[in-house]
Order: C-alpha cells, then sequence, then structure tokens
C-alpha cells in the first residue's frame, strides 16, 4: 500500500490508498486486499465459558481503531520476500 490516511470528523474513515507496482511486483490483487481488510475488521462469537457454577460468554473483538491497525492486517503470505506482507 502506499498509503492509509484517516479522515472524516465524529466518526473516522480511512483511505487505502494502494501501489499498483508494488502489489503487481507481490502478486497481490485489489480483492486480497479488500478480503485482508473486511476480515480484519469483524467481531465474532465465541462459545460459553463456565467456571464453577459460574458462565462466562467468550467473544473476540477484531475492530480496525488507527492506522497501525490498518498497516499491520496480513494480506499474503510470501516467506521469500517477508513472513506476510502487510497493509505498509
Amino acid at each position: 500500500m502506499a498509503e492509509v490516511a484517516s479522515v472524516g470528523g465524529l466518526v473516522k474513515q480511512y483511505q487505502v490508498v494502494l501501489d499498483p507496482d508494488r502489489m503487481r511486483a507481490l502478486g497481490i490483487t485489489i480483492d486480497k486486499v479488500k478480503s485482508a481488510l473486511r476480515d480484519s475488521n469483524n467481531e465474532t462469537g465465541g462459545s460459553v465459558l463456565e467456571l464453577g457454577e459460574a458462565e462466562y460468554a467468550v467473544r473476540a473483538t477484531g475492530y480496525l481503531k488507527n492506522l497501525d491497525d490498518f498497516r499491520n492486517v496480513p494480506v499474503a503470505w510470501a516467506p521469500a520476500v517477508h513472513p506476510f506482507c502487510s497493509v505498509r
């Protein structure tokens, strides 16, 4: 990616600017980037954990909240280049 920028007022929006030359060199498509961002920005349910007489609902939150979160999204596995290609 060429750039990830925060824009907007009360509700933040992020604009992702892609570097087509770098993407082509790494074999990464726009669909891979979109999918990686979508998959990294969601919430998922878990199960119920029973401890003694208490039950706890388990859930994982994975919302992207800041620029570093976006920069660290794994997009593709490329061990010859880097363990993973991130949004950087």
